[in-house]
């Protein structure tokens, strides 16, 4: 008599189901979201300042500059989505003991980090401390890029060489992605904290420098996720999830 266990049954009748992310069309979807929340950020600002719009509670919910509404969860998410990616090519560099793997778990943390204070905006807690330990105004007003330009630098320093290990077609996305969400999260930062100290936040224009802003962050972020996937489908041997 056959004396077959059931989990030999179970295991028998199992099938391998196969979990395949198509980047190019995540990037697409990305893009299209970003345009989309740019797009009704900038409507909400024109119905408010124009149209005289009475909802708030609605305007603020699209408001790029705002927090704890859709483009704030949404950056948030793709920062994290960033982290699980570094995290994953982390683990396999970590089994192969190759060289930089250190570099790709820091790299994780560091996009954890940011996608937590996405959400939490812990860099603008620092704005007051600052401003009144620089004496900083103008293009300063938001002091918070001062340590945060000095911390971009001392990142380039150390993974130089990481870098330059890369293969070319990632290195270039990583410089390109790099060199956006710095544009976005530095440099037009430093434009509206010079607008906000000479005009205010509240018209038009300050909601225009904003939008570029943001959307050159969640750009940079974007053309990054793309990378990253690339990187893991032509470097890294095939990925299996499996639980037991």
């Amino acid at each position: 008599m056959d004396k077959t266990s059931p989990s030999q049954i179970v295991s028998s009748q199992k099938k391998s189901c196969e979990f395949r992310i198509q980047g190019r069309k995540l990037s697409k979807l990305l893009v299209f979201a970003v345009f989309g929340l740019a797009v009704f950020s900038l409507i909400g600002q024109f119905a408010k300042y124009y149209l005289n719009y009475q909802r708030l509670h609605l305007v603020r919910f699209f408001y790029l500059d705002a927090e704890n509404n859709l483009p704030t969860w949404y950056s948030s998410v793709a920062l994290l989505i960033c982290c699980v990616l570094f995290a994953i090519i982390a683990f396999v560099k970590k089994r192969d003991s190759d060289r930089y793997t250190r570099h790709w778990i820091g790299l994780a943390i560091i996009f954890f980090l940011l996608s937590m204070d996405e959400t939490a905006s812990f860099h603008e807690l620092t704005n007051g401390t600052f401003r009144s330990i620089f004496n900083a105004s103008g293009l300063l007003y938001y002091t918070w890029v001062v340590p945060a330009a000095i911390l971009v630098v001392l990142l380039l320093f150390i993974y130089l060489r990481f870098l330059f290990a890369l293969p070319t077609q990632t290195r270039r996305a990583f410089v390109i992605a790099g060199i956006v969400y710095v544009a976005g999260a530095l440099g037009m930062e430093l434009i509206g904290g010079w607008y906000t100290e000479s005009y205010g936040a509240n018209d038009i224009i300050y909601a225009l420098i904003i939008t570029v802003e943001e959307c050159l962050e969640m750009f940079g972020v974007v053309i990054l996720i793309q990378a990253l996937l690339d990187y893991i489908s032509n470097y890294l041997p095939p990925l299996k999830l499996s639980f037991e």
